[in-house]
């Protein structure tokens, strides 16, 4: 895994720019939108028809960038499924009650929390999260017959009978790693007395298959382990249930304290990384209390991280001062320094309209292409529009410091319908932007859109 770098000219400009929404002009209109798969299309299992599409992922994979996770009508009823889609065709890739190879007839049981789970790589690889019958949870890629991970498998290093339990929605990087959280059952203690009960495990190399095939699971940060900020010496106590991960590493929050055997007493939430280079070495990206490049320092963090190929990180924090959240982008020189703003909330921008202002505001789902674009979801308000306030996705451009206006509520699809309500969006490596939303046509529908 070789990641991407830009120069460090490009890095030092970034960093010398204090960036934020300085006027709305500044965004470019609506881009043009391509419809992907919507509710009561054609599905690709004979006789099938979309009744439900979730949030897609999407890659620069060619004739079919997105995955969703789906319910299909068939002449036999309604069952769920896994499809890879593109503006002209689409593959089934699993549906639920199929057999698993090797597992002595058990089936993929896709009704759960882990529905929504899937993840697409530029060769078109699909990793999803599905139980099976047998009281079984895993981790497939592509068909049922190709395993990552699954509840019962050791945990890598075991010294006695920790097996991974239950797992959280995996991510799949362009060169094929596989990353996902697990719990561990039968948990041993650390060092410190505390039970490792969970881990960031990634799957690597061979067949990308950990549990049996030649694949290597590798454990990226455990619970207990120490994170470089804050008061005394901070340790991982909680992860969040999703992560970022590309071929840089992965990035994830998580909750801290300096002694786990007490927390949440004394809990700081933070923004974390870990390289591939240096498994088990966590990277602080933004902490809970500590200074930010506002003029207030990091609060919260409701969003999943995401980061580039270069360990760019982009992530959104709301403030201390109980007023502000902002777009943040942790890029080369971050930690060391502190993440650069993208934009923050209630930026003042009157676009020639005297005392009028117009503000983004409520920022969620960060992510960032490895040209080091960033697109994220927020709300416009703007006092003279109607409606007052929309949702909208915004790309922010790295090379030239300007936004895009993706998608809005109230915006035309394209194609004859009506944007109604917008959903979070997700960027490639190389760019492509997916999301879903529900539109007006004659009828109200759930459509996937990429754009450009």
């Amino acid at each position: 895994m070789t990641p991407v770098t830009r120069s460090a000219s490009a890095r030092r400009a970034l960093r010398a720019a204090f960036i934020v929404v300085a006027s709305l002009s500044l965004i470019e209109p609506a881009q043009a939108l391509t419809r992907v798969v919507a509710k009561e299309d054609a599905a690709p299992t004979p006789g099938g028809e979309y009744k439900v599409v979730r949030r897609p992922a999407v890659a620069d994979s060619g004739a079919e960038p997105v995955a969703v996770r789906t319910k299909v009508r068939t002449g036999s009823g309604v069952t769920r499924g896994v499809y890879t889609e593109g503006s002209a065709s689409g593959t089934e890739i699993a549906l639920d009650q199929t057999p698993i190879a090797g597992l002595g007839g058990a089936l993929l049981r896709m009704k759960g929390s882990t529905r929504e789970a899937v993840a697409l790589n530029a060769s078109g690889i699909v990793v999803y999260g599905s139980s099976a019958t047998g009281n079984i949870d895993g981790i497939f890629q592509n068909g049922s017959s190709q395993l990552v991970a699954l509840s019962g498998d050791p945990l890598p290093g075991a010294v006695a009978d920790e097996e991974l339990e239950d797992f959280g929605k995996p991510r799949i990087t362009d060169s094929g790693t596989v990353c996902f959280k697990s719990t561990v059952d039968n948990p041993e203690l650390s060092g410190g007395g505390v039970p490792v009960d969970e881990v960031l495990l990634c799957c690597v190399g061979g067949d990308t298959d950990c549990s049996a095939g030649t694949g290597t699971a590798t454990i990226m940060a455990a619970i207990d382990d120490p994170v470089p900020g804050g008061p005394g010496t901070l340790r991982v106590c909680e992860f969040a249930e999703r992560i970022g991960a590309s071929d840089y590493g992965i990035t994830f929050v998580a909750g801290t304290s300096t002694n786990c055997l007490t927390y949440p007493v004394g809990a700081l939430d933070g923004v974390f990384r870990v390289s591939f280079a240096t498994p088990g070495t966590v990277d602080t990206i933004a902490l809970e209390g500590e200074p930010s490049a506002l003029p207030t320092n990091y609060a919260t963090f409701e969003s999943v991280p995401q980061l580039n190929s270069a360990g760019d990180v982009a992530f959104v924090s709301e403030m201390s001062d109980g007023q502000t959240d902002a777009v943040f982008l942790c890029d080369g020189a971050c930690p060391t320094t502190a993440a650069n703003v993208i934009v923050e909330s209630h930026d003042d921008a009157n676009q020639g309209m005297g005392p009028v202002i117009i503000s983004l505001t409520r920022f969620a789902a960060p992510d960032v292409s490895d040209a080091g674009d960033v697109v994220f979801q927020a709300r416009i308000e703007d006092p003279t529009a109607t409606p007052k306030r929309a949702l909208g996705i915004y790309r922010w451009n790295f090379a030239t410091n300007t936004f895009t206006l993706i998608a809005q509520k109230g915006a035309a699809t394209g194609d004859g319908g009506e944007l109604r309500r917008i959903f979070f969006p997700d960027i490639s490596p190389g760019g492509l932007i997916a999301f879903r939303a529900k539109a007006k046509y004659s009828k109200n529908l759930t459509v996937v859109f990429t754009e450009p």
